[in-house]
C-alpha cells in the first residue's frame, strides 16, 4: 500500500492510497463492503496480473471505506463510439464504491476527483467510465459525471447488463 495524499473531510482524516496485491487484509475489508459491486475477491485479485491496473482506496482509521479501480487499455467499445478510429490509451475508472455511512457527505466526490488528478499526473489524457443502466435510469450521463466534463458516447451490454459509456479528455477545461 502506498499513500498518495491525505484527504481531510468533515474533520476526519482519510488517506488516498494505491492498494497492492499483498494488501490482502485490506481486500478482506473491501469484500465485506462490496455487496453492490459486480465482481468478487478472486476476480479482483486477477486484476493485479494486468500491468496497467491500480486500485485506489480511501482508508479511515486503517479501514477501507471506499475504492475506485483505474485500468489503462485500448478500448474497442470506446473506439466504436467515436466518430473516427483512435488508438488513444484510455484510463477506465470503474468499481467505484463508498461505504453507505459515507454516502451523501461529499467524500466520494473528493476521492474520485483525487483519483482523476493522480491519473492525470501519471499521463492519462482520456478517461472513460461504464455506468450500469440501473444507475442511470434515463440513459443519460449522470450529473456526478457531467460536473466533471464526462459525456455519453455510446451504449452497450457488459457482463452484468445494459450500460452507457462515458468519456472525457484529460486536458479539457472542465477537468481542471
Amino acid at each position: 500500500m502506498r499513500t498518495i495524499k491525505d484527504l481531510q473531510h468533515q474533520n476526519k482524516n482519510q488517506e488516498l492510497v494505491i492498494l497492492e496485491r499483498q494488501d490482502e487484509r485490506l481486500y478482506n475489508q473491501i469484500f465485506e463492503l462490496e455487496n453492490t459491486l459486480s465482481f468478487n475477491s478472486k476476480t479482483a485479485l486477477k486484476w493485479f496480473n494486468y500491468p496497467r491496473f491500480r486500485l485506489y482506496g480511501i482508508l479511515r482509521s486503517n479501514r477501507v471505506v471506499g475504492i475506485v479501480a483505474a485500468t489503462q487499455d485500448y478500448s474497442m467499445p470506446y473506439r466504436n463510439a467515436l466518430e473516427e478510429s483512435t488508438s488513444i490509451m484510455c484510463t477506465y475508472l470503474s468499481a467505484g464504491y463508498l461505504h453507505p455511512r459515507g454516502r451523501g457527505s461529499g467524500l466520494f466526490e473528493k476521492f474520485f476527483d483525487s483519483v482523476l488528478e493522480e491519473e492525470k499526473k501519471r499521463g492519462s489524457k482520456e478517461f472513460g467510465a461504464i455506468i450500469r443502466e440501473e444507475n442511470s435510469p434515463r440513459g443519460e450521463c449522470p450529473s456526478f459525471f457531467k460536473k466533471r466534463g464526462f459525456e455519453k458516447i455510446g451504449e452497450s451490454t457488459v457482463h452484468n447488463g445494459p450500460a452507457i459509456y462515458l468519456s472525457i479528455e484529460g486536458n479539457d477545461e472542465s477537468f481542471n
